[in-house]
């Protein structure tokens, strides 16, 4: 059985999904945080130190007086004595307390100026960067942001506390940037809007705020239902509900060029060299190619996903917009299995109207 492209709901079977299998990513090297250190990670140091009860002023300045503030915490703890945040006593800051859902969680609010920083963002307002977790809302799309940043990191996605190894990669330098999960499930055309739900994922992560949302994952129906109506869906001939079809690339084109962004038709040797590069794309493919659907998703179906980039070890980052709940999360997924999914376009024929073929079915943003 095929599906016209883009129509898969009520295709899943239900059950538990699976991504891909864990795989550590190498271990980076760390840079000891010092005067020169990107000012977040300053300030994140000294909010775990400040998390120990070793108090001192939350700023972004490594004074000599914090180098020796530094040392003494340092000796006191049987540390090497350096005077800067280096990995051993990161690792034992961040060993000693857990992130906790409340304002005075030191650690949360350390957690939040990293994960601003690899580009996940919690406010729309002037103060875009709270460093203290604020409510239980705020608290629980932080662990999510977590979870997927360790998936950008190459390791298994959790929402549970960060462990040390995991502290030292926030540490680091960003690389691909916010990933938020979004689910065309929650907009009102369930079925059919797997391309603007990737394109949102798309400006999220480029830090270009999707209209009607606020960087959550529980806002993003009404910002993927608006980025569909920008994209002016053709009407095709003997479907009188457009919402039964959904959108192809120049569609999406459309919508994007709402945003100011320009871009083009490609296909998934695009898609592979410019994530290769850092650069998103959407994709196109069968969606029970894909390894977290394979053995869950009934009948081959057209299907878009935002590739995003690669993790550190090697894998490419996707968000697929036809997960949902607990499993609505960023996945890892090898050349191999990503060239598999975009190998086919179901529904596709030569001279069809809408559907192009597989070697023609990505979508490039300038």
């Amino acid at each position: 059985m095929t599906v016209s492209r883009r129509f898969v709901l009520g295709s899943a079977v239900a059950g538990i999904l699976f991504g891909t299998s864990v795989q550590a990513a190498s271990a980076a090297t760390f840079a000891a945080v010092t005067s020169t250190s990107d000012p977040r990670n300053i300030r994140a140091f000294k909010l775990l130190l400040n998390g120990l009860g070793w108090r001192t002023a939350v700023d972004t300045t490594y004074t000599r007086t914090f180098y020796d503030f530094v040392r003494t915490f340092q000796r006191r703890n049987g540390l090497p004595v350096t005077g800067l945040g280096d990995e051993a006593t990161i690792r034992f800051l961040a060993s000693r307390r857990s992130v906790a859902a409340d304002t005075t969680s030191w650690h949360a609010g350390a957690l939040k100026v990293l994960l601003h920083k690899h580009g996940y963002v919690f406010s729309t307002g002037a103060d875009a960067t709270p460093y203290l977790t604020g409510s239980s809302l705020a608290f629980a799309q932080t662990m999510l942001d977590l979870g997927n940043f360790r998936v950008s990191a190459g390791y298994g996605h959790t929402q549970s506390n960060p462990d040390a190894v995991i502290w030292t990669r926030l540490f680091g330098a960003p690389g691909i940037g916010g990933l938020y999960p979004v689910s065309q499930l929650s907009s009102s055309v369930k079925g059919t809007n797997c391309g603007p739900a990737s394109a949102v994922a798309i400006l999220a992560s480029r830090g270009k705020l999707p209209r009607k949302w606020a960087y959550t994952t529980a806002g993003a129906g009404a910002a993927i239902d608006d980025f569909r109506r920008s994209c002016a869906l053709d009407a095709v001939a003997g479907v009188t509900d457009r919402n039964k079809i959904g959108t192809e690339y120049w569609e999406l084109l459309r919508g994007f060029a709402t945003y100011g962004l320009t871009g083009r038709q490609g296909g998934i040797a695009d898609t592979i060299s410019l994530g290769r590069a850092g650069r998103a794309t959407i994709c196109g493919g069968n969606i029970r190619q894909l390894p977290w659907w394979r053995t869950t998703f009934s009948g081959d179906a057209s299907h878009w996903i935002a590739v995003l980039g690669t993790a550190s070890n090697g894998e490419f980052v996707v968000i697929d917009p036809y997960l949902s709940g607990s499993n609505a999360y960023a996945r890892r997924i090898t050349e191999a299995g990503l060239r598999l999914y975009a190998s086919t376009n179901p529904g596709y024929r030569v001279g069809h109207p809408r559907l192009q073929p597989p070697n023609r079915n990505s979508v490039v943003i300038n």
